[in-house]
């Protein structure tokens, strides 16, 4: 029930959930080279959600980025956007963002999932935005050196 901040910063925030949270790390690591300072709140558990860690990371950067292992629509990242607005609006410099996979059948080929599930880089890309700022992601790109349907070399299963 009790989110744990996975990195201290000031810029922005990103909640993340599950696997989404190294993706989150990856592009923390990548985005200090451009003096930018990620905060990233992992929540760890979904209910209950733990919404003063969320708000207090909030209001420290006053920026926010949700990321969701699940669809876009009916996503947890989609009620945690909609409680912040509706609630904290006014604290927000920029309108929040949810990264999620796409609202469609999860693809089963090596090359239909090319692009289907969020990365590092499109973290990156919409911080870039949300922050107006010109950033060159290809070394982030060639960093990744195992399959894109791979999280990692870690990753040992379960298939």
């Amino acid at each position: 029930g009790q989110a744990r901040i996975a990195r201290e910063g000031s810029d922005v925030t990103i909640v993340s959930l599950s696997y989404m949270t190294i993706e989150a790390l990856q592009a923390a690591n990548y985005l200090e080279k451009f003096n930018v300072s990620c905060e990233i709140v992992d929540l760890r558990t979904i209910r209950p959600l733990d919404w003063e860690t969320i708000l207090n990371s909030i209001q420290k950067t006053q920026r926010l980025i949700v990321l969701d292992t699940g669809v876009e629509t009916g996503s947890v990242a989609g009620e945690i956007i909609a409680r912040v607005c509706m609630q904290h609006f006014t604290i927000l410099k920029h309108p929040p963002v949810r990264i999620a996979m796409p609202d469609n059948p999860e693809p089963t080929s090596f090359g239909l999932t090319k692009h289907f599930y969020p990365t590092s880089e499109n973290i990156v890309e919409s911080i870039a935005d949300m922050l107006s700022l010109s950033l060159d992601i290809s070394e982030l790109t060639k960093s990744r050196k195992h399959p894109h349907d791979v999280p990692g070399d870690w990753f040992k299963g379960p298939f």
